[in-house]
């Protein structure tokens, strides 16, 4: 009878420990990415620099793909490229750290708008997650003293305002007259000089021979052999980016990949050339904040699908027509 008791009691602890056991498998099985957004402080002035960072941890076989910054940040901007970092912290979990530089110039309570986290699962299906909320205050520039009780100096007495005599408003609109013609004639005489001496006015180089001379002088550059890797990705980018702003009426040098992706949407949505500026920019991006080391090979194929993008973006002369 006492055997029969123990068995039982025996049965009974394996089912709760199997029971704890499933429980903890699923929990490290569904807690593979954990994300962390923070600032030094809550509290700023206008023109300050906002340290926000935004931390990733991950375990495998779930893999970070990148990091978004919102598309509308409202009263905030980007001031330079994030800084990343990446390393393992052990027992098949990986952090990134991704420091950015923010700045406003309006006061109030903001949140910090959310940045959108992109990572590929176990089955290798992509999935976003949003930022935590970050809540700041900005402040004028000028603090308040706390010694401040609202009293203030007495102000020296103020004289009675003196009164200008008739003839005396007479003179000074006399001579206000004269100055304006005096420099009327002097405007008018310097402006009859310029138009003489000015030379023929010599027209604008077309952008798209700027930009291929621009990518032609990365290329004799000595980034590559001194191991430059972002330096020269980010110049190569910079030159599309902004050939692709002139030639479609946006800002290119400042705007994220899905900003351009998204101005271009319109202008290029007939034909392959918006996949061509995709492929061109997210390459890029693996350069610049994923810390991707590719070859040579790689680099010089960069290039030459930069000198592919502007080629492809160029208008086409119109051929002459003939008289029959």
């Amino acid at each position: 009878m006492k055997r029969g008791t123990t068995s039982k009691t025996f049965e009974v602890l394996a089912a709760i420990c199997a029971v704890a056991l499933a429980h903890f498998a699923h929990a490290a099985t569904t807690e593979t990415i954990r994300i962390e957004a923070t600032t030094p402080r809550s509290e700023y002035r206008i023109g300050d620099q906002i340290e926000y960072t935004v931390t990733v941890e991950w375990h495998s076989p779930v893999e970070l793909v990148r990091i978004e910054p919102s598309m509308a940040l409202g009263v905030f901007e980007i001031l330079q490229s994030p800084e990343v970092s990446r390393k393992k912290i052990g027992r098949g979990w990986q952090r990134e750290t991704t420091r950015y530089l923010l700045s406003t110039f309006e006061t109030g309570e903001y949140v910090i708008p959310e940045f959108t986290i992109i990572y590929r699962d176990a089955e290798g299906n992509e999935k976003r997650v949003p930022t935590p909320p970050v809540k700041i205050i900005v402040q004028s520039v000028a603090p308040v003293r706390p010694d401040d009780t609202g009293i203030r100096e007495a102000k020296p007495p103020v004289l009675p305002p003196y009164r200008l005599s008739a003839w005396q408003w007479a003179l000074i609109g006399a001579g206000l007259f004269f100055a304006v013609l005096l420099a009327a004639a002097l405007i008018v005489r310097a402006l009859r000089q310029r138009r003489a001496q000015a030379a023929p006015a010599v027209p604008l180089r077309p952008i798209e021979d700027v930009a291929r001379e621009q990518l032609a002088q990365i290329a004799q550059s000595d980034l590559l052999e001194r191991g430059l890797i972002k330096e020269y990705f980010d110049a190569v980018s910079d030159v599309v980016r902004q050939y692709l702003g002139q030639r479609y009426g946006f800002i290119g040098i400042a705007t994220t990949t899905s900003e351009l992706i998204e101005a271009l949407r319109e202008p290029l949505s007939n034909d392959g050339r918006l996949a061509l500026v995709s492929e061109f920019s997210e390459e890029a991006d693996l350069a610049k904040f994923a810390k991707w080391r590719p070859d040579r090979t790689v680099c010089e194929h960069f290039l030459q699908t930069a000198y592919r993008v502007i080629e492809e973006t160029t208008p086409k002369a119109e051929p002459a027509k003939t008289e029959s």
